[in-house]
Parts: C-alpha cells; structure tokens; sequence
C-alpha cells in the first residue's frame, strides 16, 4: 500500500484578491460600455476575465505529497495540473531558494522547472535523467530531512543557493 507519509499545503491569498478586482474592474467596465458596445465586445470582456480567474482559481493552492513510494505535487482541489516522481528516481536534494524575478505558479528558469504559489523557500530536487526541478514549501529543511532519508546515501545538502 502506498501510504503518505507527509503532506503540505500551500495557498496564495493574494490570488483571491485579484479575483476580486477583476470582477469588480468587470462590473465598472460593463457599466461603462453599457449601451455603446455590441454583443461581441461585452462577450470578450467576459470570457477573458472569466479565463484569468478560472486560471487563479487552478493555481492559487499547491499540495506536495510523500508517499512511500513518491513525491506528487499538484494545484488545487481536483489534482490538475498534477505531477509525480518515485523516490527511486531522485538522486539528490537540496534546500534553496528562488528569486523574486521567477514569480510565481509554474516557471521554466534556467536551473529547470519551479512550482511554486508563495513564497521563495524550496526544495531543489536533482533527478537521476540528470534534470533538476524546484518544490516551493514553507518548510525545506523538514522537506530535505524526509527526502534525504528515502533517496540513498547519495542525498545530500549542496548548500542553500539561490535560483
């Protein structure tokens, strides 16, 4: 059976307030336009906003998942996007930190991929395909500890560098 081990959950409240202006931009908006605009001018007006939003709403919450067999990560409630890697293919971890510049959400950097909702504190993980990819976490050290001891004596810290 494969059972967890130790979960995480991250949530960005700030996501909740762009929401919340960008419905309130849409209602201004929509006042404004009123009468002047046609049909397809107010429908695009919608479906954008309502594309950001089902967008913040998908991303605004990330869950990182130790089972005994793997670590998965997915946004939101329904698991989508979601992603997993079995321990047996994590061939170092480390503690690190990303940079205020790579923003938030799903980011190709130059040192590989980073997930991320808040926050720069994460967890570097070094793949045995020879790819690299970032977990942010409000807790690293405790992430490292539990990775460090599921991977194999070739885990180890490599020093808490940025990007």
């Amino acid at each position: 059976m494969d059972e967890i081990v130790y979960e995480e959950q991250q949530t960005a409240i700030w996501f909740l307030w762009i929401i919340a202006v960008i419905v309130t931009a849409d209602l201004v908006l929509w006042q404004q336009i009123g009468e002047q605009a046609n049909l397809h001018e107010k429908s695009v007006v919608l479906l954008t906003s309502a594309l950001v939003i089902i967008v913040l709403l998908l991303m605004h919450r990330m869950t990182i998942t130790l089972t005994t067999r793997e670590l998965r990560w997915r946004y939101t409630w329904i698991s989508f996007p979601g992603w997993r890697i079995p321990l047996t293919d994590i061939r170092r971890v480390e503690v690190t930190k990303s940079v205020w510049i790579e923003g938030w959400g799903i980011r190709y950097t130059t040192t590989g991929m980073l997930y991320n909702v808040t926050g720069t504190q994460a967890i570097r993980l070094h793949l045995k395909n020879g790819k690299t990819l970032r977990l942010g976490s409000q807790q690293p050290g405790h992430w490292y500890s539990l990775l460090q001891a599921r991977t194999g004596p070739d885990a180890g810290i490599a020093g808490n560098r940025y990007g």
